[in-house]
């Protein structure tokens, strides 16, 4: 459905479903199969054709703005939240320790890519 939605968007800003096929790589026969999948699962027409020309009705104007927000909505499920909850304690071990600077950078990296902090590693006690 959210490929259906894109599509549906993109042949609102380009006007055609050949101008939209063009520009997400699909043929105008793919685009307008996408759009009648769609038209099928709403339930209603989203455009009013006439012969070679669809014209968005006001159906297609009401969706248009409803299949922005979820398609907004859907591209922000894979951003991490600027918060506590994706935090946690990792702790890494092994039998020969590196040196404390091979870590230390190590960690840093990781540090800046997951947005958290890095501390420096103790080692463990050597009498097992």
């Amino acid at each position: 459905m959210i490929t259906e939605l894109q599509t549906f968007i993109t042949v609102c800003r380009h006007g055609t479903f050949a101008a939209a096929g063009e520009r997400i790589g699909l043929t105008q026969s793919a685009v307008s199969s996408q759009i009648k999948r769609l038209e099928e699962t709403l339930g209603f027409e989203l455009f009013d054709r006439t012969g070679r020309s669809a014209t968005l009705n006001a159906a297609g104007e009401t969706t248009l703005a409803r299949a922005e927000e979820i398609c907004s909505l859907y591209a922000k499920l894979g951003e991490l939240p600027d918060d506590a909850t994706n935090r946690g304690l990792l702790r890494i071990g092994t039998l020969h320790p590196p040196s404390r600077r091979w870590w230390h950078g190590r960690l840093r990296n990781c540090a800046r890519v997951f947005l958290c902090s890095a501390s420096m590693y103790r080692p463990a006690c050597p009498c097992g």
